[in-house]
């Protein structure tokens, strides 16, 4: 229920909801319920599943106001199904209640204006998960046909997730959605001509870029560092090395320096895995994409002869 849960919650807000056990300490009747908590519109809730539906509507209230008192958040309970009167209940009493796939009330603490479905914007660039799948694509044309449960492996992504990139590149014109169960891509084109009709919606991956004290082992090269390695520029006298977060919280990778002088490397944090899309390191269309805008005319030179070599002709 877990599961269902979050993707319930991912496909209502149009993002990805993580529920994290949520330790509680305290009397054993406010640990009756499985409690998870996650973060919603930048509020922090919690949510209490329950397994065996027995108490009261005012009794779900009492424990919520209790637990929410002790935690400091609000309570919101999981059902895995529920009775028209029992959910009619929960509204006059102001019970916070979900049902996965199904149904849910939002008490006060929330706006409800904020869950309810809104017409999606176009964006100006895609997603991520939506410039992962057409990338990868692009280079070894493996994403077509493939059903969104094993896309969403490959990745590392959620169902939904990748439920919502393919929207995301439906909606862009850069592919379609196809089959009943299960569903895959079709692509409206491949390799140079899917570059170019996807290239103006493309961002760089790198969030930001952190002086590091270590020299890592095992983090692909990026940047110029990367770039001299298929070219003829020189590599940078400080090394430049591409991550996800989640990578920095290891010690051994990444210890924040004060100063360019205090730093063995440098530590580009990419929004999604650097060899997510290449077979060894860093592709190609991320490392242009990382680079694209730099100032300095060698730089260009050499990640347009890159392309070049990869025959996907920049314009």
């Amino acid at each position: 229920m877990k599961t269902e849960t979050e993707e319930y919650l991912g496909m209502l807000t149009g993002g990805e909801v993580r529920l994290a056990p949520f330790e509680l300490r305290g009397p054993l009747y406010l640990r009756r319920f499985p409690l998870y908590g996650a973060t919603l519109f930048g509020r922090d809730v919690v949510f209490a599943f329950v397994w065996n539906d027995s108490l009261s509507p005012s009794d779900y209230l009492n424990h919520a106001a209790k637990l929410s008192g002790r935690i400091g958040r609000p309570v919101v309970f999981v059902f895995r199904s529920i009775s028209g009167s029992r959910r009619n209940a929960f509204l006059r009493t102001s019970v916070g209640f979900v049902v996965p796939k199904n149904q849910m009330f939002i008490p006060p603490f929330i706006d409800v204006r904020e869950w309810m479905p809104r017409v999606r914007e176009r964006k100006e660039v895609l997603g991520n998960a939506a410039q992962v799948a057409v990338l990868r694509e692009i280079a070894k044309g493996d994403v077509e046909g493939v059903p969104f449960r094993d896309l969403a492996a490959r990745f590392g992504y959620s169902s939904t997730v990748i439920t919502n990139a393919a929207a995301d590149l439906a909606e862009h014109g850069l592919a379609e959605v196809v089959g009943g169960r299960p569903k895959s891509l079709k692509f409206k084109a491949r390799g140079a001509e899917l570059w170019k009709l996807a290239k103006g919606l493309l961002r760089s991956p790198v969030r930001k870029t952190l002086l590091n004290r270590r020299m890592p082992h095992g983090l692909p090269c990026a940047g110029e560092t990367a770039l001299s390695e298929r070219s003829m520029l020189s590599a940078p006298p400080v090394p430049v090395f591409a991550a996800t977060g989640e990578a920095l919280k290891d010690p051994a990778v990444f210890e924040q320096a004060d100063s360019k002088d205090d730093a063995k490397s440098e530590i580009q944090v990419w929004s999604y895995d650097p060899g997510v899309i290449g077979d060894d390191g860093v592709d190609g269309y991320s490392l242009y994409l990382s680079l694209k805008d730099e100032n300095d005319p060698r730089v260009r030179g050499e990640i347009e002869d890159m392309m070049e070599k990869m025959k996907r002709p920049v314009t």
